[in-house]
């Protein structure tokens, strides 16, 4: 369930885990229904004790996969606020979109890292260097294409940061094994 919790837009998220945290409070009260569980009412005042508290608790870290409290129905008094701060912490642990790209890069230098030796097809390589040349969001320049042939086409500042392997490597391309 973690993984469908962090999936969730953030409302249907609230609703969600208000529901759950609703029908697991019944549940630990021996209750037939969540409905007997209102939002807004202390948990206190439906029954709960440290120990029933703990068991909830218990029940909510299993279902959501979060770490939780044992004075959770004390530190959220209510279903309601207790749904939001489950909510809160859902969202916190889902991964940036930095890290999403991050991860997704780590993958693609693995699996361009097991390309054969003799080279890829003129199609991947240009749906490669397709991706690379795409502006970045904000603003933010994508980093020159590396030219794959003809001199005329490699752009200075690729020169200049080319290390000595690099322009070996170009220079043997352009002029073909020995």
């Amino acid at each position: 369930m973690a993984r469908q919790l962090a999936e969730l837009p953030e409302a249907e998220l609230h609703r969600t885990l208000l529901d759950l945290v609703r029908g697991t409070a019944a549940a630990v009260l021996g209750h037939s229904s969540p409905d007997l569980v209102r939002p807004a009412r202390p948990f206190k005042d439906v029954g709960f004790d440290s120990l029933t508290g703990v068991e909830l608790r218990n029940r909510l870290a299993s279902s959501t996969g979060l770490r939780l409290p044992p004075a959770l129905v004390f530190d959220h008094p209510t279903p309601e606020a207790l749904a939001r701060h489950l909510a809160g912490r859902a969202t916190a642990a889902r991964p940036t979109a930095d890290a999403a790209v991050r991860a997704g890069l780590d993958t693609l230098e693995t699996l361009l890292d097991a390309l054969p030796p003799d080279g890829v097809s003129d199609e991947l390589a240009a749906r490669i260097r397709e991706v690379l040349a795409r502006p970045l969001p904000g603003g933010t320049p994508a980093a020159t294409a590396r030219p794959t042939d003809g001199a005329e086409e490699l752009a200075p500042e690729l020169i200049e940061a080319a290390t000595d392997d690099e322009m070996f490597d170009y220079i043997d391309r352009q002029l073909g094994p020995a």
